[in-house]
């Protein structure tokens, strides 16, 4: 509970008050730190488990990866995963494999990625790893297996506005209009559009609610200058909005 919520200190404290720890307690040290990036503490932990004799279990070293992958160590994560399966004798499961899938995407390794993704037989089935790597490849503009990985997404659900989203930028960024073209024909082919994004705020016991982009809300007349001001507030600040050519797509 205390690694969860962050609070290392009472983790740490509430361990040392164990009589006798196991690899469970252990492991929920190891993936509190891994939740929050720490791989040096993540590491730290798994070492001092191995040392009281304890071996390590699947879980132990999904938390590992997670850490390893929002670190971006690559070459020490896969270490890991060949020493679990080498050392340990534990059985790479679909919870590892995506684990290594993220550790390559955020690296740049796109193709080793693609090369693990595939090897997943559940994959076929799920667009989770693909959406991780097609979102790796928009940050890459790695147009090549961003198709594949579009293609894969669309062939599980036609109507996801994300993949064609995602792919539409790639596409942009790379000036390849006629393919960025294409991808927004199939969209409209597929009505894949996200839903506006909507809030809600309560003031004297009645609830409204907005819409983006609305513009028939029947207090608009009032709102709008209160935007047009904190707006103002906002520009004297400098902050300053970030457009690009998908701004007119998001809908």
């Amino acid at each position: 509970m205390y690694a969860k919520c962050g609070s290392f200190n009472e983790a740490h404290a509430a361990l040392d008050r164990l009589k006798r720890r196991n690899t469970v307690s252990w492991n929920a040290l190891i993936g509190g730190y891994a939740d929050r990036g720490n791989f040096m503490m993540a590491t730290s932990c798994f070492k001092r488990m191995l040392s009281e004799g304890l071996q390590p279990i699947a879980s132990t070293f999904t938390s590992i990866l997670t850490a390893c992958s929002h670190a971006g160590i690559v070459e020490d994560g896969y270490e890991y995963f060949e020493s679990m399966k080498n050392d340990y004798g534990i059985t790479p499961i679909t919870d590892h494999l995506f684990c290594l899938v993220d550790l390559f995407s955020r690296a740049g390794r796109l193709y080793d990625a693609r090369e693990v993704l595939n090897s997943i037989p559940s994959v076929r089935h799920d667009g989770s790893g693909w959406m991780s790597l097609l979102t790796a490849c928009q940050k890459y503009n790695d147009a090549d297996v961003g198709r594949e990985c579009f293609d894969q997404i669309k062939e599980l659900d036609p109507s996801d506005a994300s993949c064609y989203m995602l792919m539409s930028k790639i596409y942009a960024n790379l000036q390849m209009w006629d393919k960025f073209a294409e991808i927004q024909e199939m969209r409209k082919r597929a009505h894949a559009w996200r839903k506006p994004g909507q809030a809600w705020i309560e003031i004297n016991e009645k609830v409204h609610e907005f819409l983006v982009s609305e513009i028939t809300h029947q207090e608009l007349d009032g709102t709008g200058p209160k935007q047009e001001r904190l707006q103002r507030l906002l520009r004297k600040e400098g902050y300053v909005a970030v457009l690009d050519v998908m701004a007119d797509l998001a809908q």
